[in-house]
């Protein structure tokens, strides 16, 4: 995402500090960051496929982290 693609995101002010989540293709499980992610003062939002695991990944994600959105492409 560029900093253009962020501005287009309703309710980001400028210098506010944001963390967009993306899982991405590897098995790295984004679970374990998920207490570091929780604690941050940051507005946080997920980028996830709109394919059911995507949801599912959002959705529970979501519900874990306390996100401010998800984003889908």
């Amino acid at each position: 995402m560029t900093a253009e693609d962020i501005n287009l995101i309703r309710g980001i002010k400028q210098n506010q500090s944001v963390a967009v989540i993306y899982r991405g293709h590897d098995d790295t499980n984004i679970y374990a960051v998920s207490e570091i992610l929780k604690t941050s003062f940051a507005k946080k939002y997920i980028f996830a496929d709109y394919d059911f695991a995507g949801l599912q990944l959002a959705n529970t994600l979501s519900q874990a982290i306390n996100v401010t959105g998800i984003i889908l492409p």
